[in-house]
Formats: structure tokens, C-alpha cells, sequence
């Protein structure tokens, strides 16, 4: 078949060649080849023909990143998905986030997944997590890893059949989380991409039939460790593995449900399949997130702002004392000491101990805040001794200020 011909041939009928490829001379082949090269994006070397058998195809196309700022219809929603994640860290940037993270506060104000907001009926919080990141190096690390596996599923699965494969795991790894750790606040697309490496795992074990062995079994070389790492890895503190592993999981399941409707390139992914699917995943998802225990309290929350409007009063009164005591004015900070510093305190106090029926983390969440305003009264209480005092003895003080201390990072290794 001459080259003229073959550049009037469609992607499927040029994929038939090679699927087919013993039924034609190696000309032909070659020049398929080259025009799925040129045409459709492919990047099929001359080693991966002769490794094909005639009912072996290749699923690779260009996942260079040389490429990416040039639209490929073949990967556009990768593309798009990537797009909107950088966008959205843009746009953080811009309101105050720091490039290595916004705080914790401006996550939930942002979207980020938090089982107390999301469980009393915020569950936008689900989707709209998946593309908020933690720093540049959380988005970094993820957009790289999407633009890898976008670049070799998105055209066997369609733009459809992506997108919500995508959606899907990113939601249903959101929501283990919260099963898993409903205090804590979670963001990133890492559940997402972990599912689309689960589905492509599942490509990999139950089409084995339909691909170039050497590329099967060096993609289950390059991924397989690379998932096993990155789990041993999600144990570390600070990171949602249990929305990593909901992503990986359930990409895995979707290509079981998938798999007889794979490699159609007759007619390509059937589209009311797709939609089927999706429904179905929707209504399991929601069906799940309904079992999930509200462990959480929204009192407790809006507690923990008015203690955190209390503190900011306090120590900016207490800087105030510490920055202009004199022997000449101590009676005045004193009294400023007792009636502003210690009152704002005491009124923290009042309010963490104000929220009832609190179970699991909750409640010991609330026991370490009531711990902490303690503490800081105790705090003040020795700092006044010392002045009305004149005392050189600060081992009280520092003492108090070292449990201070200890209760702030347990408080923060709950978040």
C-alpha cells in the first residue's frame, strides 16, 4: 500500500495495520507508522513494531513535556486539567498564599476538603479539593505525574470516559479520607492521578492480550514501584495516604468495568457506557459518604474562632506589657495584665469548655484547647508574680511556657 493511500486513512484504520500488521508488508507498516506519528501524536519507534505481535498494540503516545503548552487534541482534557490547577494556584498566590502553602485557614476558606464542613453538607468540597494545592511542590509533583498518565490514557479512554474517570477517583479518595481522618484538611489532585494509575495498573493485568509485551512489561516496572513508593511514602506525617489509596482503588475497579469496552477502535469508547458508569459511581459514592459518622462538631469550630480571636487580643496586649514595662509603670501593665491579657484568656477559656457531647477526635481536640487556655492563664499568673515581685526566679515560667509548647504541636498534628 502506497504512502499517498495510507495519508487519506483514518486513526482507527491505520491502528487496524498494525494491530493486523502480518497481513501486510513492512513498507506499509512503516508508513502507518509515521502517520500516526505525524498525525495523531503517536511516538511508535521502530523497536516497538518488531516487538507486536498481530493482536498487540502499542498504547503509547508522546507524554513529552516539550509538548504541553501546545494544545494536543489527543490529550486536551489532561491539558485542561493541568491548566485549572495551575490557574487556581495562580489565583491563591495572588489573595496571600505563600509558595511553599497557604495556612490552614485559607485552605477551608479556598475549598479544601474538612470533615466537619464537608460532612454537614458542603460536599462541593470534594471536587473542588482536587485541584487546590499545598505549595508548589505538592502541584509540582502532581501535575507531572497527571501529564504522564494523561498522555497514555486519555486517548485510549476518550475525553469523556477521562474526565469522569478522573473526577471519580479524586472524589472517592476525598472520601476515604474522610472515613479515615475526618479533622484533618486535605487538597490535592494526588487521589485523582493515583486513579488514573490504578486504572492504568488494571489496563495493564486485564488487557494484557491486546498489548505490546515489551511496553506492558515496561510500564509494570516503571509504575509498579513507583505506586508502592509513593503509598510507603503517604505514611509520613502530614500526608491524606487514605486519599491516595481511595483514588488508586477505585481507578482500579473502573477498569474492570471497563474492560470489554476498551480498544474499540472501530467505533471508539462508548459513550453511553461512560454516562452508566458514572451515574452508578455517583450514587455509590453518595451512598458511602451518607455511612460516614459526623465525628466532628461545627460548635467546636466556631469555638475554635472565638478562642483564636481571644489569643490575638491577648498576646498583642501582652507584646504591648513586655515591650514597655519599667519600673516607673509597672502598677499601670499590671493592671493591664489582670483586666486585658488574663481577661481575654479566661474568656477563651469559657469557650472551649462551653461546647458539649463531643466524641473521638473532637472531644480531645477540646480537651487540649481547654489545656492550652489554662496554661496560658498560669502563664500570665507567673509573669505578674515576677514583676510584682522583682524576681529573678523565671523557672516557673519557663516551665509553663514548655508545656505551652508541647499542647501547640499536638494541637497541630491534628490538623
Amino acid at each position: 500500500m502506497d504512502n499517498d493511500h495510507l495519508k487519506n486513512l483514518s486513526k482507527s484504520e491505520l491502528e487496524n495495520i498494525l494491530e493486523n500488521q502480518a497481513e501486510f508488508d513492512r513498507e506499509t507498516v512503516n508508513n502507518a507508522v509515521i502517520e500516526l506519528n505525524r498525525r495523531f501524536g503517536y511516538n511508535i519507534e521502530d523497536e516497538t513494531i518488531n516487538g507486536m505481535n498481530e493482536d498487540s498494540i502499542p498504547l503509547e503516545n508522546d507524554d513529552s513535556g516539550n509538548s504541553f503548552f501546545k494544545p494536543n487534541p489527543l490529550i486536551i482534557i489532561t491539558q485542561g486539567i493541568i491548566a485549572v490547577n495551575i490557574l487556581v494556584f495562580i489565583v491563591n498566590l495572588a489573595m496571600g498564599a505563600g509558595i511553599m502553602g497557604p495556612s490552614i485557614q485559607q485552605l477551608i476558606d479556598w475549598g479544601a476538603d474538612y470533615g466537619p464542613l464537608t460532612l454537614e453538607g458542603e460536599y462541593w468540597r470534594l471536587l473542588s479539593s482536587t485541584f487546590l494545592h499545598i505549595g508548589i511542590i505538592h502541584i509540582g509533583f502532581n501535575m507531572y505525574a497527571l501529564l504522564f498518565i494523561g498522555s497514555i490514557l486519555e486517548p485510549l479512554l476518550g475525553r469523556a470516559r477521562f474526565l469522569s474517570s478522573y473526577l471519580i477517583c479524586g472524589i472517592a479518595g476525598n472520601i476515604l479520607s474522610l472515613y479515615w481522618n475526618p479533622d484533618i484538611v486535605s487538597a490535592g489532585a494526588s487521589g485523582a492521578v493515583f486513579g488514573m494509575f490504578g486504572f492504568l495498573l488494571g489496563v495493564l493485568i486485564f488487557k494484557r492480550d491486546m498489548l505490546n509485551p515489551v511496553f506492558r512489561k515496561n510500564m509494570l516496572r516503571s509504575i509498579g514501584p513507583m505506586i508502592v513508593i509513593n503509598l510507603g511514602l503517604g505514611f509520613s506525617p502530614g500526608i491524606d495516604n487514605a486519599a491516595h489509596i481511595g483514588g488508586l482503588v477505585s481507578g482500579f475497579l473502573l477498569a474492570i468495568v471497563y474492560k470489554k469496552d476498551l480498544f474499540n477502535f472501530q467505533s471508539g469508547p462508548n459513550n453511553s457506557i461512560t454516562a452508566i458508569v458514572s451515574l452508578a459511581a455517583a450514587a455509590i459514592l453518595f451512598t458511602a459518604l451518607s455511612y460516614i459518622p459526623k465525628t466532628s462538631s461545627m460548635e467546636l469550630i466556631k469555638a475554635s474562632d472565638e478562642i483564636y480571636k481571644y489569643q490575638e487580643k491577648a498576646l498583642k496586649s501582652f507584646d504591648e506589657v513586655t515591650s514597655n514595662l519599667t519600673d516607673q509603670n509597672k502598677d499601670i501593665y499590671l493592671d493591664k495584665l489582670r483586666n486585658d491579657v488574663m481577661l481575654n484568656w479566661q474568656n477563651a477559656l469559657k469557650v472551649a469548655r462551653s461546647v458539649e457531647d463531643l466524641e473521638g477526635k473532637s472531644a480531645k481536640r477540646q480537651a487540649l484547647l481547654i489545656e492550652y487556655c489554662s496554661l496560658r492563664i498560669k502563664e500570665i499568673q507567673a509573669f505578674i508574680k515576677i514583676v510584682e515581685t522583682n524576681s529573678e526566679d523565671v523557672s516557673e515560667l519557663k516551665k509553663v511556657r514548655a508545656e505551652i509548647g508541647t499542647v501547640v504541636e499536638k494541637l497541630n498534628d491534628m490538623q
